[in-house]
């Protein structure tokens, strides 16, 4: 489905929604062999000469230390020579059984394995860490921070739905490799969408002189630098100043692991009509709300969610798909759609979302357990609303149901390239307010507000 926000003339503005979900992931890098054996760049030496510091640390960061670390699920730490040497024998053993690097993260090379099983059977002898070249101008503090704080802290932080924290030198630190790696294959931050048609406001993507201070800095050693030259990047991004907020009728805590799909109700306060032109989603447990879609449901369409709501002895009812009860649409006028590392934003001055009195909003909640137990969460919505607007927002569902039954929407295995494409005209379209047609004609103009999509599988 694809929705998007459009102003027609002054009389209406219009969310036309397709949903479409990216998957976001990663592994470690890979390195490369070539007549004299080599290691990326780094060419192999005799085993006599094989040290810690020069040869195998790097390695073991990037296959081991993002998941051996302290305070992760992995058993012991492999940060330091130390804590390496004294799992030699560990070590040695899944080298040769090849069961590490566990399933899911890139596998060793050849010449990454002859190197480690060298370097061990040498002794595993530690080198000096003061011979390695750290040649970059760039430091944590003064570069590095600022980069990571705006990208990619946004998810890994405390309590939010990434796996691990990135808040600080020593976290980022202890897994700078897979960080390399993810940079260098533009895996993250996670941003699907490309600049090849038109330009997209508030892009999450590195730009190329952020990678390439990144990968600089990270090549050179990641030195950490004085804390004193840090300087918090101004967003210059305006404030909201809402006026109410709601939050779901009772807590819910998810039951299906490790993805549920929870439509919730939130009882709407006001007596009067009003128009929602700002919405700031905050999650209850952030480490569990993978996505949320929050819609208005009017007074008369309330039926079958009201019907729905309990109907199995647990707050709300499933929804897998769409944000109404199983068997048939309820028509929805979308209030916002989140998910990490989205901002909150407005409509433009005198647009806004109609809301009646006696409404309800449904929150469809996408709970996600693989990084946390399930916990009671109550979501809520900071609100601003005004009594009048120039044009009134409002859905519109863009679908080619041909892209429903099963292949549908066929992409070839390894195709990098596959286009499918659904056309219709505005004027023919039925929006979700109440209005029906929306009456929009090709020699009007309109203006795009918003889109989402959100694709499931």
């Amino acid at each position: 489905m694809f929705a998007m926000v459009l102003s027609q003339g002054r009389r209406l503005g219009v969310l036309l929604l397709i949903p479409f979900l990216a998957a976001c992931g990663g592994g470690g890098s890979s390195g490369s062999s070539a007549g004299g054996e080599t290691l990326g760049t780094q060419v192999l030496e005799p085993a006599a000469s094989l040290n810690y510091h020069q040869h195998t640390k790097s390695i073991i960061d990037s296959r081991c230390v993002t998941c051996h670390r302290e305070g992760s699920q992995s058993p012991f730490s492999l940060e330091g020579y130390s804590r390496v040497e004294s799992k030699r024998s560990a070590i040695a053993y899944v080298l040769e059984a090849g069961s590490m690097p566990v399933p899911g993260f890139a596998p060793l090379t050849n010449p990454e394995k002859a190197l480690l099983m060298q370097w061990l059977e040498a002794g595993a002898p530690e080198g000096n860490a003061s011979s390695v070249a750290r040649a970059t101008p760039y430091t944590y503090y003064a570069d590095a921070k600022t980069i990571i704080d705006t990208r990619c802290a946004n998810c890994h932080r405390p309590g939010e739905i990434a796996p691990f924290s990135l808040t600080d030198f020593e976290s980022v630190f202890s897994v700078r490799a897979a960080i390399a790696h993810q940079v260098t294959t533009g895996a993250m931050p996670p941003w699907p969408p490309t600049d090849n048609y038109f330009p997209i406001k508030n892009k999450r993507s590195l730009s190329d002189e952020e990678r390439a201070v990144l990968l600089s800095w990270l090549a050179g050693g990641a030195p950490e630098g004085d804390p004193h030259d840090f300087v918090p990047k101004d967003k210059n991004q305006k404030s909201i100043d809402y006026n109410l907020t709601v939050r779901l009728n009772e807590p819910y805590t998810p039951t299906e692991r490790p993805d549920e799909y929870r439509c919730l109700v939130i009882d709407w306060p006001l007596d009067r009509t009003v128009y929602v032109n700002a919405v700031n989603l905050v999650p209850g447990v952030k480490a569990e709300v993978h996505h949320v879609f929050a819609v208005v449901v009017d007074p008369d369409k309330l039926g079958p969610i009201e019907a729905a709501d309990g109907a199995d002895g647990k707050p709300g009812f499933p929804c897998w798909g769409a944000p109404s009860p199983e068997g048939g649409l309820v028509p929805p006028r979308t209030l916002t759609v989140w998910a990490p590392g989205i901002s909150p934003g407005a409509l433009p001055d005198g647009t806004g979302v109609r809301v009646d009195p006696g409404s309800k909003i449904v929150m469809q909640m996408h709970y996600n357990t693989v990084n946390t137990e399930p916990l009671p969460d109550q979501s809520s919505l900071d609100i601003r609303y005004v009594d009048e607007v120039d044009r009134e927002a409002v859905t519109l569902f863009f679908l080619d149901v041909g892209w429903y039954p099963a292949g549908g929407m066929p992409i070839p295995a390894g195709d990098p390239n596959v286009t499918h494409q659904h056309t219709a005209h505005f004027g023919y379209m039925m929006d979700f307010s109440g209005a029906g047609d929306m009456g929009i004609t090709s020699d009007e103009p309109f203006v795009l507000h918003s889109v989402f999509m959100h694709q499931h599988v």
